[in-house]
C-alpha cells in the first residue's frame, strides 16, 4: 500500500479533484464521499467530479458540498507585458459582438508587440484522485476533453482491478481488496486514525458492504471483515 506517498501528495496539495468513472458503483461513490470528508478535515479545497446523479439509496450519507458534472475554468490564460521600456497606465475590457476586447494604454508612445507574451497559468487543481478506473481512457469524455489536465497534474490512482495500468504518480492498486472503499479505508486509517469520525467511517463501511453484498459475496476477504469491525468501533452502523 502506497500510504507514505499518498500522505505526502495530500500534504503538499491545496486544491484536490476527486474523479469517479462513468456508471460508478455505490462502492466508488461511498469512497469518494469518505475521501471528501477526510480531505476537508485536513483543510483542503475539494471538488468531486461525478457525472451521474447520486442514487437515492445513498442519501443517508453526507453529500459532498462541491459536486461538479463537467470541468470548466481549469486554468487562466496569462498575458504578460514587459514594462522595462514602457509602463502600462490603463487597461479596459469590453464585450463587443463576438469578441472580448482588451485595450491597453502605454505610458509612452505606442506599444511594441515584442514586449508581449502569452502563457497558460497553472491548473486550478494541483492533485487528481481517480477512483475505480483501470485506465485514463476508461474515464471517457472526462479524459478525452481534458488530456492536458491529466498529463500535467499529479494523480493518485486507487483501484482493485487486475487490468489497472498504474498510470498515477501514486498507484494504490490492490487486486486482493474486496472494494475500493477497503483500499481508501486502509490509506486513511494508516495515515492518522484521529482523523476518523462517525460520518467518515459510515461512508467507508457503506462502500465495503455494497461491494461485498453485505459480506455474502464469494470474493469477500477476511481483511474486509476485520476492517469493517474497525470502522464499527468508530460508530459506523452496519
Amino acid at each position: 500500500m502506497e500510504t507514505s506517498e499518498f500522505k505526502a501528495n495530500i500534504k503538499k496539495s491545496k486544491d484536490i479533484l476527486i474523479i469517479t468513472p462513468p456508471n460508478s458503483t455505490d462502492d466508488i461513490l461511498s469512497c469518494a464521499f469518505a475521501l471528501e470528508l477526510h480531505l476537508k478535515k485536513l483543510q483542503k479545497k475539494v471538488s468531486l467530479l461525478q457525472k451521474q446523479k447520486i442514487p437515492q439509496r445513498l442519501s443517508f450519507l453526507p453529500e459532498p458540498k462541491n459536486i461538479i458534472s463537467s470541468l470548466s475554468g481549469l486554468r487562466d490564460f496569462v498575458l504578460l507585458f514587459d514594462t522595462k521600456r514602457n509602463n502600462i497606465v490603463d487597461m479596459r475590457a469590453e464585450h463587443k459582438d463576438d469578441q472580448y476586447v482588451v485595450r491597453i494604454t502605454p505610458e509612452k508612445g505606442s506599444i511594441d508587440p515584442r514586449d508581449f507574451s502569452f502563457m497558460p497559468a497553472d491548473f486550478r487543481h494541483d492533485l487528481l484522485i481517480v477512483l475505480g478506473s483501470p485506465s485514463l481512457e476508461s474515464l471517457g469524455s472526462i479524459y478525452q476533453e481534458n488530456t492536458d489536465l491529466f498529463f500535467e497534474v499529479p494523480k493518485i490512482n486507487i483501484d482493485n482491478q487486475s487490468t489497472n495500468e498504474n498510470y498515477g504518480q501514486v498507484n494504490a492498486v490492490d487486486m486482493t481488496a474486496s472494494s475500493i472503499s477497503e483500499i481508501c479505508a486502509n490509506l486513511i486509517l494508516d495515515e492518522d486514525q484521529r482523523e476518523i469520525n462517525r460520518e467518515l467511517a459510515q461512508a467507508l463501511l457503506t462502500g465495503i458492504i455494497a461491494a461485498t453484498e453485505s459480506f455474502q459475496k464469494p470474493t469477500t476477504t477476511p481483511k474486509a471483515m476485520v476492517l469493517a469491525a474497525k470502522l464499527m468501533k468508530f460508530k459506523a452502523d452496519q
